[in-house]
């Protein structure tokens, strides 16, 4: 994880593509909500609402 001020606080970027490559339901999509756009089937990626917690190995 990175925290930078390049991003808007509350706000959490996480990236999209080539998820699947390093894992099964890697990519961002498998993280987020089942709700479609009923229309094109877009999913709905850019309002999901986010949990964080600080891990300490």
């Amino acid at each position: 994880m990175l925290i930078t001020q390049a991003i808007a606080p509350g706000v959490v970027f996480v990236p999209m593509h080539w998820g699947r490559l390093w894992a099964d339901d890697a990519e961002a999509n498998a993280l987020t909500h089942p709700e479609r756009c009923p229309d094109s089937l877009q999913p709905e990626l850019k309002a999901c609402a986010v949990s964080l917690a600080k891990v300490t190995p």
